[in-house]
């Protein structure tokens, strides 16, 4: 999708809209086919019988928080299914309960049949995994593919552990009611215009430049984001957030000039 964002490795970043990084490790592989993210007839017209799958990231976290109608991925998916394209959710920022979800789909009813993971499957602990559909994971015979890494015993035991305590702790449910809840305060900061995304994965769009305001929340011990767009700030807590620290965010907000 243009405007998406996948990596900087070649095959990543091959499939990267985002022309900044694209320009900088050019050339990069071929036959990668962008459309708008979002509009469903541009896919359409895109869908040859030279198609392998559709990648996307459910939000565009890069290009600035962007997030699409539900219907879309609705459709997509449906799309998809017709004329046997695989569907791959680049879940990377938005996997493991951050939008609200254990995975993005969830929440709207929609399965890709490829889902990439790292960042918050490890909490902390460097990991990348990928989930897949059983009707491809038949295609796979044993020693196709591997890893030095693979299967490490610290990084599983770091998944394992985690998954255990975002689903005992009810992490999923805080992300989401506290993503909710910074909505709701951020209503009341003069230089919002509008707030995008969905659970604690958020772009706020002010009237200033993001890395200005990025820096001064920085000075005060809060880490924010900055992305493609100058006047978007991005919002991506640890799902463990809680009340007394959106209070802390909202009150360094109002006091920024």
């Amino acid at each position: 999708m243009e405007g998406g964002f996948h990596g900087r490795t070649a095959g990543a970043l091959s499939a990267t809209g985002l022309g900044d990084y694209r320009k900088q490790f050019s050339p990069l592989l071929e036959d990668y086919v962008f459309v708008e993210f979002g509009n469903i007839d541009a896919l359409k017209n895109a869908l040859d019988d030279d198609v392998a799958g559709v990648i996307l990231e459910p939000v565009q976290s890069m290009a600035g928080v962007e997030l699409a109608e539900d219907t879309y991925y609705s459709e997509l998916r449906k799309i998809c299914s017709e004329r046997g394209v695989v569907l791959i959710f680049d879940e990377v920022q938005t996997g493991f309960g951050r939008t609200g979800s254990w995975f993005f789909g969830d929440r709207i009813g929609v399965h890709p049949d490829v889902i990439s993971l790292a960042k918050g499957i490890g909490a902390g602990i460097p990991v990348g995994g990928v989930i897949i559909s059983q009707h491809i994971s038949k295609t796979i015979g044993h020693g196709e593919h591997g890893s030095t890494f693979g299967g490490g015993p610290v990084a599983c035991a770091a998944i394992i552990a985690n998954i255990s305590v975002i689903a005992e702790e009810n992490l999923i449910d805080n992300a989401w009611n506290m993503g909710e809840l910074i909505k709701r305060e951020l209503s009341s900061v003069p230089f919002v215009r509008r707030v995008k995304g969905r659970g604690l994965l958020l772009g706020i769009e002010i009237t200033t430049e993001a890395a200005k305001l990025r820096n001064f929340l920085l000075d005060r011990g809060i880490i924010t984001g900055t992305s493609s767009k100058k006047d978007v700030l991005r919002l991506l807590p640890p799902i463990t957030l809680e009340t007394k620290h959106v209070e802390v965010f909202i009150e360094a907000l109002k006091s920024f000039a």
